[in-house]
C-alpha cells in the first residue's frame, strides 16, 4: 500500500474508533462515508487483476453461466471477474449504517510487455451487469490453441488434462471455440471443442465471423474481456450530505499509457485518465472527466471530453443510446468535489469545471481526418485522400486566426476560419474551418490542380484528443 493511502487510513481509523463505539442508530451520512472508504481501503489492499473485493456493506452479486455459485458474505471477500455476471450495491441507510462499495481491477487492454490494471471504484445506489458473454471449458486431454479453427495453424499454446480457459466466441457450427491465451489476455486462440469440457451451453457464446477477423485472427479485436464490457446504472443526486458523493462509479486507467477501450451501455469509451460515470434509464449517461480525457462514441459520433468537462449519452429505458454524444460541457463542481480519488491507486486532485467560449476550439493535439476515402476528375483521375491527413495537428486561438501546425487559419465570422495558400506542386487550396464546439472542427478544402483540369471539394474534420 502506498504511504499516503497508510497515512490515510491510519488517520481515518483514529478518527473512526470513538465512532464504531457508538449505537449503530447513532451513525449519520459523514460518518458512513469515512468508514465506508477507510474499510474499504484495507478491505481491498491485496486486490489483484482481475477481481472484484466487497469493501463495505451491502454487496450482492449472481455468477456468470456456468460457474459455481458464490457470495459475498463479508467485507474484505473476493472473487474472479470472470465469474461475476452482476453486482448491486446498496443506496445509503443512515439508520443501519449501510452504504455499499466495491472495487475491481480488471485488465487493460494494452500492448504491454508488463500488464497493466484499470481500477473501477463503485459506491451507493449502483448496479453493473458484466455484458461479456464467457463460459469455463476444461481440457479433457492434451490440448492446442491455435491462431485459427484449424489443425494446421500455428500453436499459441498447450492445456494439458484438467486446466481451464475461458471461452469467448465459437464457430457457426460449434465445431471450433474461441478461447482466451493464459497468460496472454490480449491474445485469443481456438480449441476444436471435443476436446473440451464446456461448463454451459457452447450455443449462448457469440458466433465468430473469420472473414472479419482478417489476417490477425489471434487479436481480440473488438471482442472484450471481462467486465471490459458491461451495462451500468446509479441512483441520481442521492448523496446524503455535503461529505458524500452521489452514487457513481469511478474508473482510473495507468499512468502514462494510451487510452484504455471499454463498452459501457453500447458506449465506446476510450479513457487515459480518472472518470466518473453516472447513468440512469431513460435518463442520460455522463462521463466526468477529472483528469486526462475521454473519446465517448455512439452512432458513429465521437465527441471529446477533458479534465473539468463532461460529455453525456442519452439512454433508453434498457440502458441503451438513444442518440449521439451531446458537445463536452464544463461538469458541475458539485458533483465531482468529494469523490474519493484520494483511494485509488494513483491519488489525483479533481480539475475544476473548464470553462469554454462558444466558437473557439479548446487548445491541444487534434488528429486531422478526411471525410472521403477518393475523389474522380472530370477526366477520370481518382485523387486519393484516405490516409493523406496528419496523424495529428496543435492548435492555439490567438483571437484573430486559429494557428495550427499545417498552418494559420483566419478568423471570418464567429467560429469560422478560412485560409487560402500554394502547395509545392503549385496546387491551389481554399480551406475553411466551422468549429462545430470545443472538442471538433468540420472543414472544407477546395484544391484547384495545376497539372489537371480539375477542383474537388473534400471535407475532413479536426477531433480533440487531448489538452497539454
Amino acid at each position: 500500500m502506498a504511504l499516503r493511502k497508510w497515512i490515510w487510513l491510519l488517520l481515518g481509523l483514529a478518527w473512526l474508533m470513538p465512532v464504531v463505539a457508538q449505537a449503530q442508530s447513532d451513525t449519520d451520512c459523514p460518518e458512513i462515508v469515512q468508514t465506508a472508504f477507510v474499510l474499504t481501503t484495507a478491505n481491498c489492499d491485496t486486490l489483484e487483476r482481475n477481481q472484484a473485493c466487497y469493501g463495505h456493506l451491502v454487496l450482492d452479486a449472481e455468477p456468470q453461466t456456468g460457474y459455481p455459485n458464490f457470495t459475498f458474505e463479508q467485507p474484505g471477500d473476493v472473487v474472479n471477474v470472470v465469474e461475476v455476471r452482476t453486482l448491486r450495491l446498496s443506496a445509503m441507510d443512515e439508520n443501519t449504517g449501510a452504504w455499499g462499495v466495491a472495487m475491481i481491477k480488471i485488465q487493460a487492454d494494452l500492448e504491454q510487455t508488463m500488464p497493466q490494471d484499470v481500477t473501477f471504484l463503485m459506491f451507493g445506489d449502483v448496479a453493473l451487469d458484466n455484458a461479456t458473454q464467457l463460459i469455463p471449458v476444461t481440457a479433457i486431454s492434451e490440448v492446442n490453441i491455435r491462431s485459427e479453427p484449424s489443425t494446421v495453424s500455428t500453436i499459441l499454446a498447450t492445456l494439458e488434462t484438467g486446466d481451464v480457459v475461458t471461452a469467448s466466441g465459437r464457430l457457426e457450427d460449434s465445431s471450433w471455440l474461441r478461447v482466451l491465451v493464459p497468460g496472454q489476455p490480449d491474445k485469443a486462440g481456438w480449441v476444436f471443442v471435443e476436446l473440451v469440457r464446456a461448463d454451459a451451453e457452447v450455443t449462448t457464446l457469440p458466433v465468430i465471423d473469420l472473414a472479419s477477423l482478417g489476417d490477425e485472427s489471434a487479436e481480440i479485436g473488438p471482442q472484450y474481456g471481462p467486465m471490459q464490457a458491461f451495462y451500468f446504472q446509479t441512483g441520481t443526486d442521492d448523496a446524503g450530505c455535503p461529505e458524500a458523493p452521489n452514487s457513481g462509479l469511478l474508473i482510473q486507467t495507468p499512468e502514462g499509457v494510451a487510452e484504455v477501450t471499454l463498452l459501457t451501455n453500447e458506449v465506446d469509451v476510450q479513457l487515459s485518465g480518472t472518470a466518473y460515470l453516472e447513468a440512469q434509464a431513460g435518463g442520460e449517461m455522463a462521463v466526468n472527466v477529472v483528469e486526462g480525457s475521454a473519446q465517448v462514441t455512439s452512432m458513429g459520433v465521437t465527441r471529446t471530453a477533458v479534465a473539468g468537462t463532461s460529455v453525456s449519452v442519452p439512454m433508453s429505458d434498457t440502458l441503451a443510446p438513444l442518440d449521439v454524444p451531446g458537445p463536452p460541457e464544463p461538469y458541475d463542481e458539485d458533483t465531482v468535489q468529494n469523490l474519493p480519488t484520494n483511494i485509488l491507486d494513483r491519488p489525483v486532485t479533481v480539475a475544476p469545471p473548464l470553462e469554454t467560449q462558444a466558437g473557439v476550439p479548446l487548445d491541444g493535439e487534434w488528429q486531422f481526418v478526411w471525410a472521403i476515402e477518393d475523389m474522380a476528375c472530370p477526366d477520370g483521375t481518382t485523387i486519393s485522400f484516405e490516409g493523406s491527413g496528419l496523424n495529428s495537428v496543435t492548435i492555439q486561438d490567438s483571437g484573430a486566426s486559429l494557428v495550427l501546425s499545417i498552418g494559420e487559419f483566419t478568423r471570418v465570422a464567429e467560429g469560422q476560419y478560412r485560409r487560402i495558400y500554394t502547395d509545392d506542386t503549385g496546387n491551389l487550396h481554399r480551406d475553411t474551418l466551422q468549429v462545430e464546439g470545443p472538442d471538433l472542427i468540420n472543414g472544407e478544402a477546395v484544391i484547384e490542380f495545376s497539372e489537371l483540369d480539375c477542383t474537388l471539394t473534400a471535407p475532413f474534420s479536426l477531433l480533440l484528443l487531448h489538452r497539454p
